[in-house]
């Protein structure tokens, strides 16, 4: 039975049409940390855990994308395991947004990474942006909202850093910034693990 690109996306783009952008070792893949700094384990095994363990440069840390939990070790320490839900758009609900939304460039990086610091949806490389369009809403001159697109698998694309300034919530910027064409991805799945590591 073939695999489900979903089940492991990270791995497949990195060891597919991302490979020019990451390192291999084993079955481990370290996206270029210009886009992000994350991680791909294939499988978890004792030799890719050592090996993602042998790639961090000492007393740093990185996300890592696996399909089952990372168990710490003598050498890695596991900071946080948490489930990593995925959005599969099945069906697309009608989606009229009341706001404006702007297709965001590079000029507006700074802004994008004032917003991800007080949000943390996860990494986002200065170089982030080359991975697909992201979308963004300001009020005034402070963005309050973005989200864009990083994966390209097999017909699908992900929509990543998607966040909302805490002043901003209860008011729909996240499906306006995630409208595609009029419509929003729905239902809810759990295909992979995010680990967040650090080197002992």
């Amino acid at each position: 039975m073939t695999d489900h690109p979903l089940d492991n996306p990270l791995w497949n783009a990195l060891s597919g049409y991302l490979a020019q952008h990451s390192r291999a070792f084993d079955g481990v893949r370290l996206l270029d940390p210009d886009f992000g700094t994350v991680a791909a384990v294939q499988r978890v095994t004792p030799a890719n855990v050592s090996a993602l363990a042998s790639a961090l440069p000492y007393g740093s840390q990185i996300v890592a994308i696996a399909p089952e939990p990372i168990s710490p070790t003598a050498d890695l320490e596991v900071v946080q395991v948490k489930p990593l839900l995925q959005m599969v758009a099945e069906h697309l609900i009608a989606f009229e947004s009341s706001v404006d939304v702007a297709e965001l460039s590079a000029a507006d990086f700074s802004s994008m990474l004032a917003l991800v610091e007080i949000t943390r949806p996860g990494p986002l490389g200065r170089r982030a942006m080359e991975l697909g369009v992201f979308r963004g809403i300001y009020d005034g001159e402070k963005l309050v909202a973005l989200a864009g697109e990083r994966l390209h698998l097999n017909g699908y694309t992900e929509l990543a850093t998607v966040c909302t300034h805490p002043d901003y919530r209860g008011r729909n910027y996240g499906k306006a910034v995630n409208n595609i064409n009029g419509y929003n991805p729905v239902k809810l799945e759990i295909r992979r693990y995010v680990v967040h590591a650090a080197l002992q």
